[in-house]
């Protein structure tokens, strides 16, 4: 039967050259698309651009009171990345009077960090008038300003932070509770 030489198969050498061929290329295909979506991946997850500058964190909270329902009671102003140049931080508190009598009390931020004191400023206002204006170093002591706040009734204490053009409060951290004391119907103590 024919001329084919001893202990050879027809075509063996030309069937495996097209194996070999076709998986060189799909190894090849498959290289490729595994990279392009490696890097398709990698497109969409990056961490964008961000301002250039690292600023302070601050939260300022309400803590419990006996005489006073707060609400937030925890956090009530949350600011990343504050800096002198950018919009100050803003929050607004609800004092409730559950007492049977008029209270009249002051307020103080007693602040985890002396590192912002004379960098981040703080204001207080209850609708009416100021409460309280100055620096965290300042907001440590009792207000000067007295809240008045009949029995039964709520009021609204809107409580900003920004910080002075001074050096310093680049990545800074700072928590700042604000503490209440009632005062005596007669006056401060």
């Amino acid at each position: 039967m024919g001329s084919r030489p001893m202990g050879r198969k027809p075509d063996t050498e030309a069937r495996g050259s097209i194996r070999f061929h076709g998986r060189a290329t799909a190894r090849s295909l498959g290289l490729i698309l595994g990279l392009g979506l490696a890097a398709g991946i990698l497109a969409v997850s990056r961490v964008p651009p961000g301002t250039g500058t690292l600023g302070a964190h601050v939260i300022i909270a309400s803590l419990p009171s006996g005489e006073l329902t707060l609400d937030p009671l925890g956090p009530i102003v949350r600011v990343a990345g504050l800096t002198p140049d950018g919009p100050a931080g803003q929050g607004t508190l609800g004092i409730y009077n559950q007492t049977g009598r008029t209270l009249r009390f002051q307020l103080r931020g007693v602040p985890s960090t002396s590192e912002l004191d004379s960098l981040l400023w703080v204001e207080v206002d209850d609708g009416d008038r100021q409460v309280f204006r100055g620096n965290l170093g300042e907001f440590r002591s009792w207000s000067e300003g007295i809240v008045t706040l009949d029995s039964g009734t709520w009021k609204r204490l809107t409580v900003r932070t920004w910080l002075a053009r001074l050096d310093g409060w680049v990545g800074r951290v700072a928590q700042i509770d604000i503490e209440f004391r009632s005062l005596p119907s007669g006056g401060p103590a």
